[in-house]
């Protein structure tokens, strides 16, 4: 049986087609792990974001912890103004007016 160079030619032909599907799917399908992987990470960052801001605006002192041994507490600059006013009204309360 001998077999025709036109057959050798054709399943070269569907082999390399299919070779080439399949890597361009997996290619395809990388990327698509990548890019879900990348976006959930996105997505957690901002959530903590988020939760960490809602916390410092109810006047809490919020703990973050920057690595080893280093550690910061936030607190929103709108509490700060709160108390800083209310500290200046006291003062002038209690301040006696000369007469």
């Amino acid at each position: 049986m001998k077999i025709s160079k036109k057959l050798v030619i054709l399943a070269v032909a569907i082999l390399w087609v299919i070779f080439s599907l399949g890597y361009i799917g997996w290619d395809i399908w990388s990327d698509f792990k990548v890019n879900q992987l990348n976006n959930a990470a996105r997505s957690g960052y901002s959530q903590a974001i988020l939760d960490v801001g809602a916390q410092a605006e109810k006047c809490q002192e919020v703990p973050l912890n920057l690595g080893e041994n280093k550690t910061m507490s936030i607190v929103s600059v709108e509490c700060l103004k709160q108390a800083q006013e209310a500290q200046n009204n006291s003062a002038t309360e209690q301040t006696p007016v000369k007469k």
